[in-house]
């Protein structure tokens, strides 16, 4: 089994004030979420990926829809 691990818990403060109202992992890149375009470039290549969330954590687990491993 293939894993891949994408790391979207910081707070990314030199995007400010983009960042004030949703976590960079959802902020869009032609018209898309830069979470999804990585999610989309993955696609394939491994079984399983892991997202470590952190800041604004509620936001990115309602939007992607992942499953928290509960």
């Amino acid at each position: 089994m293939i894993q891949a691990i994408i790391l979207a818990a910081g707070k990314s403060t030199r995007t400010w004030p983009l960042t004030l109202t949703k976590p960079k992992p959802l902020l869009k890149v032609m018209n898309k979420e830069i979470l999804k375009h990585n999610l989309d470039a993955l696609q394939g290549l491994v079984n399983e990926v892991i997202v470590i969330v952190g800041f604004k954590k509620e936001m990115i687990i309602n939007e992607i829809g992942l499953n928290t491993g509960s």
